[in-house]
């Protein structure tokens, strides 16, 4: 090996000398995540959640309620990311407005909570989905109350 060739490896510090460099320490090294701005260790959970994403996709189902009368006032309006082709996505959409709006009849005749609406419309459509398409995206329900 050349003895002007210097291989340092990660986390070494190595300092200048006249006569030549030397290893004179070590710093904390490992693998650094950087997201846009954002730089250093992050959460398994993100980790998780953008692993969920790139396998399955994202649905997000955007639903107002008018909670005194226990009815939809507005959508569902739906959104699906890396779910499908462009070519199936209408049929795919059409469906989960159908799955989604079974959920709501269902549950707003009941009084149900909003958070256990979300609950049961998600696990409804990962259902739904993951015997259709064979994976399963990411469900995002967005309930309003009016």
């Amino acid at each position: 090996m050349d003895p002007e060739i210097v291989l340092a490896r990660p986390g070494q510090i190595w300092s200048l000398t006249e006569t030549g460099m030397e290893v004179t320490g070590e710093a904390t090294h490992g693998k650094c995540f950087v997201d846009g701005e954002l730089t250093g260790n992050i959460h398994d959970i993100v980790l998780r959640d953008r692993r969920h994403i790139s396998e399955g996709g994202l649905v997000i189902v955007f639903i107002v309620v008018d909670s005194a009368r226990s009815e939809v006032a507005l959508g569902p309006d739906i959104m699906c990311k890396g779910v499908v082709p462009a070519s199936m996505e209408q049929e795919i959409v059409d469906d989960i407005r159908k799955n989604s709006l079974q959920v709501l009849d269902m549950c707003l005749v009941k009084d149900t909570d909003t958070q256990v609406l979300q609950n049961r419309m998600r696990e409804s459509l990962g259902t739904a989905l993951k015997s259709k398409l064979g994976k399963k995206p990411m469900i995002i329900p967005i309930i309003m109350e009016m």
